[in-house]
């Protein structure tokens, strides 16, 4: 059930996500994680060639990202580093 309310969360944080932003990873046979946890679940594994979305940064050491019709965590040492996007005045409003 935990599993699964995880699942149903990730997705909907995709889904709704309003910035979205294309990443090519570092290198391949990179792990997709169901939780911000190398020892955690393995969603699906992923190469660079494959189109990856980051949603947002978790934390300092982790990002949610959709690859295909999958949600979850990649550790930050496999994505580009993200240049931070000023906050212009119509942002701030959301």
């Amino acid at each position: 059930m935990k599993k699964l309310v995880v699942a149903f969360a990730l997705s909907l944080q995709a889904a709704f996500a309003f910035a979205q932003e294309p990443v090519k990873l570092k290198s391949d046979n990179v792990n997709l994680y169901r939780q911000p946890n190398p020892k955690g679940e393995v969603v699906k594994v992923l190469n660079s060639t494959e189109d990856v979305m980051l949603v947002r940064k978790f934390d300092a050491n982790w990002s949610i990202v959709t690859a295909g019709s999958e949600s979850g965590y990649i550790h930050n040492t496999h994505l580009p580093k993200i240049k931070k996007q000023p906050v212009t005045a119509t942002a701030a409003k959301q």
